[in-house]
């Protein structure tokens, strides 16, 4: 599992730089095509998604870096928040031709310790079957199938 948090290094995205990538862009990329599964926690932000984290997923478009790449999202606010961030979502994952999950783990700041690490047992369970579900997805692939495509 590789931790990446390249949101704040990646120029705005522009499709007249694709013939001479931006070397954060190339290395983000190369992260994504690299990867058997991606797990992407997405906050909602003013009912949709965060710029920074589009911008992002705009710069895998030309290089096809998830296509058809098993990705879970992980929506970790309180319940009933987070659909228009899911709704918006959808749409770009369907021009990225993902293979999406869908999952609502929600963590209050109250199961956290003063570091930010989660406290609750039961929620780092939750959180474990996630990622589970996401490698058996990935290793469902491994065996030539094409992943059936949901939206």
């Amino acid at each position: 599992m590789h931790l990446v948090d390249a949101l704040e290094s990646l120029p705005h995205f522009n499709p007249d730089l694709e013939a001479s990538l931006p070397e954060p862009v190339e290395r983000f990329r190369t992260t994504c095509t690299e990867a058997d599964a991606v797990l992407l926690a997405v906050p909602e932000y003013a009912f949709g998604i965060p710029g920074a984290f589009k911008n992002a997923l705009d710069w895998t478009v030309g290089s096809c870096a998830l296509y058809r790449k098993p990705v879970a999202v992980l929506n970790v606010a309180p319940p009933g928040r987070g659909a228009h961030v899911q709704r918006s979502l959808e749409l770009v994952f369907t021009a990225l031709s993902c293979d999406v999950s869908w999952h609502h783990v929600p963590i209050h700041r109250s199961l956290l310790a003063d570091s930010g690490d989660i406290r609750d047992e039961r929620t780092i369970s939750q959180l474990a079957r996630v990622v589970e579900a996401l490698a058996a997805r990935r290793h469902d692939r491994s065996d030539g199938a094409e992943p059936a495509l949901s939206a």
